[in-house]
């Protein structure tokens, strides 16, 4: 097609100047079959040149898929220990054990941007008894945690499987992390129901020091609206840091109550403001 392009144009060319002396003419033939060796060479290099293999192993995940600004982070812990026990009754007892400090667990979180101003968040996590292979949390695949929700600067609002706000409140003044030592778990302090299926949990911003967190757990049956509802109302300023929680049953057939306040230097606690705390 170039060729006859080409051809074409010359022809055009030598009409238009007639007129025009041979020396002229001949210098344009001698141009014109310059370029086409041209053209051949450049046509004879496209045929040599090996095609662009398809990538078949494109990213299933990416950036522009997940979202603008998205980010995706799998984490995990392991924890697995030998125990000892002589005196018994039985005898002697050796055994591998899983969760000695904290428990075992594999998860995956992150978020991307949706509009403007306000970004999708989620958070899965299981926990796993590394020394059987088997999952802990009564079997659950995401006994952990399970959640996705919105957050920006009116707050933040998750619907899953989530902690208690009274658990959060508490835990945040431990400074074992409910680990070996913890006095949430030798008995002397209760934390309560940890987590809550069906739960909507609505944390808001800082304002001037104070901040909440309220809690909704449904019900999820015929008859029953609500299995709990719980509030956590924290107030930090500099080294000072307090917290008062409380939590109920949203049900009259049952008797749910717990109540918490705590106070601490929070430049020498571990600090958690959401429900991503991960206990044992």
């Amino acid at each position: 097609m170039k060729k006859l392009v080409l051809a074409m144009t010359a022809a055009g060319l030598c009409s238009a100047f007639a007129p025009a002396q041979a020396g002229e003419l001949d210098d344009m033939k001698a141009a014109m079959q310059k370029m086409q060796e041209r053209i051949a060479q450049l046509e004879a290099q496209a045929k040599e040149a090996p095609r662009a293999a398809p990538d078949s192993k494109a990213p299933i995940l990416s950036n522009s898929s997940l979202g603008a600004n998205a980010n995706v982070t799998v984490y995990g812990k392991l924890d697995l220990f030998t125990e000892y026990n002589s005196g018994g009754s039985k005898g002697d007892r050796l055994s591998l054990e899983s969760g000695g400090l904290n428990g075992t667990r594999l998860g995956v979180k992150g978020g991307a941007d949706i509009t403007e101003g306000v970004r999708g968040v989620f958070q899965l996590e299981s926990g796993i008894f590394l020394n059987k292979g088997t999952l802990a949390q009564g079997g659950r695949l995401l006994g952990r945690q399970a959640y996705a929700g919105i957050e920006g600067k009116y707050g933040r609002l998750t619907a899953g499987r989530q902690y208690s706000p009274v658990y959060n409140a508490i835990i945040n003044y431990d400074a074992y992390e409910q680990g070996y030592g913890s006095p949430t778990t030798d008995g002397n302090v209760s934390t309560g129901a940890t987590r809550f299926d069906n739960s909507l949990v609505y944390a808001s911003p800082k304002f001037k020091g104070l901040s909440a967190n309220v809690m909704l757990a449904l019900g999820g049956e015929t008859g029953k609206s609500s299995d709990a509802i719980a509030l956590a109302v924290n107030y930090e300023n500099g080294p000072f840091d307090m917290s008062v929680a409380r939590s109920g049953s949203a049900n009259p057939d049952i008797r749910l109550s717990e109540f918490s306040a705590s106070m601490g230097d929070v430049n020498r606690l571990p600090r958690s403001r959401s429900n991503e705390k991960t206990p044992p």
